[in-house]
């Protein structure tokens, strides 16, 4: 893991991260550097993945998204519109947020065409894998909670 002030956004305290499919959320995360975590959904759009869990985590796992994120994409923030968009769109937003700090990314682009570039792709899902094993463990203590009603 690399010194984390070296990261052009170590002066972020929360990541957020949005995807939208045809105008409905199909996943959303915040993580924070104090070890909070909500997410809901999986990007699938699949209704028993669109339920929100929130608790908190080791904060080591929000320093090891941001380690994740390529330090050389954060030149390239900024809004990007696909204008050969096919199928229907997509619109993934990626915060970095903190005391003075605001910056980050927004893809607009096709389900049938191409998205966001592959590092940031890449990273998202290592960021979802990361919290996946916590958000399916949240989701089954919630099924537990309602069959008990």
């Amino acid at each position: 893991m690399r010194d984390m002030n070296d990261h052009p956004f170590s002066a972020a305290a929360r990541i957020s991260i949005r995807l939208e499919f045809a105008g409905e959320t199909v996943l959303t995360l915040l993580l924070a550097r104090s070890g909070a975590l909500n997410r809901m959904g999986d990007g699938s759009g699949e209704p028993d993945t669109l339920l929100p869990a929130m608790g908190h985590v080791d904060p080591s796992w929000f320093e090891e998204a941001l380690d994740l994120f390529p330090p050389e994409l954060a030149e390239l923030a900024g809004r990007y519109e696909f204008s050969d968009r096919e199928g229907e769109d997509c619109l993934l937003t990626i915060a970095f947020e903190g005391e003075g700090f605001d910056t980050g990314y927004e893809f607009l682009y096709g389900s049938e065409s191409a998205g966001p570039p592959e590092e940031i792709a890449d990273w998202l899902d290592e960021v979802l894998d990361l919290t996946d094993d916590w958000y399916a463990e949240q989701l089954e203590k919630r099924a537990g909670n309602q069959k008990k009603s």
